[in-house]
């Protein structure tokens, strides 16, 4: 999706480092994606 697209974009120009707040296995689907940007980079 365009959304996904500029968060990765994003991510990959601005050298961004995210940390995730649970044990870095969070569920990252369409109605989660947005919870946790460590786990969607990953």
């Amino acid at each position: 999706c365009e959304g996904c697209k500029g968060f990765f974009k994003r991510s990959i120009r601005g050298h961004v480092s995210y940390v995730c707040r649970s044990e870095q296995n969070c569920l990252v689907n369409k109605a989660y994606r947005n919870r946790c940007q460590y786990c969607s980079y990953q």
